[in-house]
C-alpha cells in the first residue's frame, strides 16, 4: 500500500467514525497500512474492537497482519487480549488464520 499523505490520513481517521460499516472497514485497512501507524494507534484499536460490525474488526486485523511486522501483530494481539465479546475474539482469530504466514 502506498503511504498516505496528511489529507488521506485525516480522511481515513474521519471515516473511522462513519456510521457505515463498509466505510469504517476501509478506513481500518488504510490506517493499518499507514507508515504513521503509531500516530493512529488509538483509532486502529477502536476499529479492532468495533461494537457495531465484526467485518470492521476482521478487515482491520487482516490488514494489520498483512504488514508482516511486529507492529501489526502487536495491535492485533492487544485487541485480542481486550476483546469483550465472543464475536470480537472469533473475528480476530479468523483474521489470524486467514492471513498467510509466508
Amino acid at each position: 500500500m502506498a503511504p498516505l499523505d496528511d489529507q488521506e490520513l485525516n480522511t481515513a481517521i474521519q471515516n473511522a467514525e462513519s456510521l457505515a460499516w463498509s466505510v469504517r472497514g476501509a478506513a481500518g485497512r488504510q490506517l493499518a497500512g499507514s507508515d504513521k501507524i503509531e500516530d493512529v494507534a488509538d483509532v486502529i484499536h477502536r476499529l479492532l474492537l468495533d461494537a457495531q460490525d465484526t467485518w470492521v474488526i476482521q478487515e482491520t486485523a487482516e490488514a494489520l497482519l498483512e504488514r508482516k511486522d511486529t507492529i501489526g501483530l502487536r495491535h492485533v494481539l492487544l485487541a485480542y487480549s481486550q476483546a469483550g465479546t465472543y464475536d470480537t475474539v472469533d473475528h480476530l482469530g479468523d483474521a489470524w488464520t486467514a492471513t498467510p504466514n509466508g
